[in-house]
C-alpha cells in the first residue's frame, strides 16, 4: 500500500510544529542577561581612564577601582567580606600583600566556579560594564567572570589570562534584557589552583549613556592627529610634498 504523498507531507508539517514548540517551551524568550561583544573601553569616562589605561598589564599591586565599584558592595573588601558569600563548595579568606592591599582568595575549589559571589540586581536596558584585578596562586590560567541568573542561567561576562606572581585587569560586561537579580562570581577550570581577587566593579549605564560614551571615543579617535611621509621610488622621503600639503 503506497503512502499518500499528501499525508506526509501534513505528517512532516505536523511534527515540524510540535519541534517548535518544544524549543519555546525549553528555552526562556527573553534570558535576564546575554553576553556583550562591545568593547568597553568605550564606556570608559574619564573617572575610569586611568584604571583602564593599564589594562595589558601584569601589576606588582592591583589597579583602582574603576567607577568606586559602582552597584557593588564592599569592592575592595575593606569591610572583611561583607557583601560576599561562598559560592560553591570552596573556601574564602581575606590576604593582606607586603603594600598592605587586602584582597580575597577562593581556595580548596573541587569545581570550576567554586568561588564567592554578591547578589546584585540589574535594570531592564542597561548595559553593565564589569572589571576586577585577578591573580592566580600558579601558573597562567584563564578566569572568567560569571552571571548566574535567577533561573540558573550562567552568563559569561569576560575573562582574562591571570598570572603567579602579578595582578591582570579582567574586562568585560552584559546587558540586561529584563530586570531581576544576578549573582555575580568567578569561573576557572583549573580547580587546583587558588583564585585572588581584588577591586570588584560593576557600572550600569542606560542606553542613552551608552551611545554618548560611544559618541565620544569615536569623534576623539577620528579627531586624532595623523602624520604623513611621502616617499619617492628610491625610499628617499620627499619634503616638498609635505610642506605644500601642511601650507593647504
Amino acid at each position: 500500500m503506497k503512502e499518500n504523498p499528501r499525508h506526509l507531507s501534513i505528517l512532516g508539517m505536523l511534527l515540524a510544529l510540535s519541534c517548535c514548540l518544544l524549543l519555546s517551551q525549553s528555552a526562556p524568550a527573553h534570558p535576564l542577561v546575554t553576553d556583550s561583544s562591545y568593547d568597553y573601553d568605550s564606556s570608559a569616562t574619564a573617572e575610569a581612564s586611568s584604571c583602564f589605561r593599564v589594562s595589558r598589564k601584569c601589576l606588582a599591586e592591583p589597579g583602582c577601582t574603576a567607577y568606586k565599584g559602582g552597584i557593588i558592595v564592599n569592592p575592595e573588601f575593606s569591610n572583611s567580606t561583607a557583601g560576599w558569600t561562598v559560592f560553591g563548595k570552596g573556601a574564602i579568606e581575606l590576604r593582606r600583600s607586603t603594600e598592605s592591599n587586602v584582597f580575597m582568595v577562593a581556595l580548596q575549589r573541587k569545581a570550576s566556579r567554586d568561588s564567592f559571589s554578591q547578589r546584585v540586581f540589574l535594570e531592564e536596558g542597561n548595559h553593565y560594564s564589569f572589571s576586577a584585578w585577578i591573580q592566580v596562586s600558579e601558573g597562567t590560567e584563564a578566569v572568567a567572570a560569571m552571571f548566574r541568573t535567577s533561573e540558573g542561567v550562567f552568563v559569561s561576562g569576560g575573562s582574562v589570562l591571570a598570572n603567579r606572581g602579578c595582578w591582570s585587569l579582567l574586562k568585560g560586561g552584559i546587558f540586561a534584557n529584563s530586570s531581576g537579580p544576578a549573582d555575580v562570581l568567578f569561573e576557572s577550570r583549573n580547580t587546583s589552583i587558588d583564585l585572588f581577587i581584588d577591586n570588584v566593579s560593576l557600572q550600569p549605564f542606560s542606553k542613552k549613556q551608552w551611545r554618548s560614551h560611544q559618541d565620544e571615543r569615536i569623534k576623539k579617535v577620528r579627531k586624532g592627529e595623523v602624520t604623513f611621509r611621502v616617499i619617492d621610488c628610491n625610499g628617499t622621503e620627499v619634503r616638498e610634498a609635505i610642506d605644500r600639503s601642511s601650507r593647504q
